[in-house]
């Protein structure tokens, strides 16, 4: 955070400790009633020390319309409380370059827990064995979306606080008073040969700050799917996906183009490829490898996108 004791006058050995007590409980119930229905209601408790507790609860069913139909609702809230980064991170998230400027993120201690309110609705049909096809529509109502945001202020407009640290834009954290997150999603699965599958998808997402009726930034109108995997029956073979996420429209501040009285908000197009490999060890122990973002895309905006650039995979997973 601001203020933070520096190792040797540069804001890139700033150090500091800041922690939260977090403790989460979570409670779900499956029941038929008939042979048709699936109900599936849950409560969620969430504790911590810097925020207030908070119950939740979510409500799912499934109604077989037929044998190969299947129509599907839910209903859920939603509790995010801020992180430690979100709150006190004061750190050089990526440095400036000489295509662009840096990004320097500042914490904000003053962030309210995001709330929301979820619905989904959706049908599945299956055309024999084979193939799987889910068309469904969403909407989520959210107050005090943590969102990050450029001052508009340079780190060198104020070399004190920022000593060292040169060219990077000054980001912060703060909350969207209400958002809305609504759209209409389509996808399949198809299985096209012993072991081979496929799987498209298309999402259309409208989202919005409520408050100015803006769009809200990091986000996609269009997003196209497509993948291929290779799974063995036999567990103790290694499986192999290959992903692509097509972004289409990606809305985001242009730093480059923006001064601190003129935000300059455009649009952009950009795929993603993913890669994963797996298989187990015996029947509790699987182990797994993988790339995602194999081409290295960058996008300096709202870190939780997942474009920080390339990310290597390798670990292990155990059930007991």
């Amino acid at each position: 955070k601001p203020n933070t004791s520096l190792a040797d006058g540069n804001a890139h050995d700033a150090y500091d400790k800041a922690a939260i007590n977090y403790l989460a409980a979570y409670v779900q119930d499956e029941f038929r009633p008939d042979d048709k229905w699936l109900i599936i209601p849950s409560v969620r408790f969430d504790h911590s020390d810097q925020f207030s507790n908070k119950l939740t609860s979510n409500l799912a069913a499934t109604y077989n319309a037929a044998d190969d139909v299947r129509i599907k609702a839910a209903i859920g809230q939603g509790y995010k409380t801020p992180t430690v980064n979100d709150l006190y991170i004061f750190w050089e998230m990526y440095a400036a370059n000489p295509g662009g400027k840096g990004q320097f993120y500042v914490g904000n201690p003053d962030l309210k827990p995001e709330k929301s309110l979820s619905y989904e609705l959706s049908v599945e049909k299956d055309w024999g064995d084979r193939s799987t096809v889910h068309l469904g529509v969403f909407r989520s109502e959210v107050k005090d979306l943590i969102s990050t945001y450029w001052t508009g202020k340079l780190t060198d407009d104020d070399p004190d606080l920022y000593p060292g640290v040169k060219g990077d834009q000054v980001m912060a954290y703060k909350n969207i008073p209400e958002a809305t997150l609504q759209g209409v999603e389509l996808y399949g699965s198809h299985r096209l040969g012993k072991n081979i599958y496929l799987n498209a998808g298309y999402t259309f997402l409208d989202a919005k700050d409520k408050t100015n009726g803006t769009r809200l930034k990091d986000r996609a109108k269009h997003q196209v799917t497509f993948g291929v995997s290779y799974q063995p029956e036999n567990i103790y073979a290694w499986d192999l996906s290959f992903d692509l996420v097509s972004n289409i429209g990606y809305y985001f501040n242009n730093g480059d183009k923006s001064t601190m009285g003129n935000f300059v908000y455009e649009t952009k197009d950009f795929t993603i490829a993913n890669i994963m490999a797996s298989r187990h060890l015996n029947k509790d122990t699987k182990i797994y490898l993988g790339i995602d973002n194999i081409s290295n895309h960058q996008n300096f905006g709202n870190y939780a996108d997942g474009n920080l650039g390339r990310l290597y995979r390798v670990g292990m997973e155990y059930k007991f």
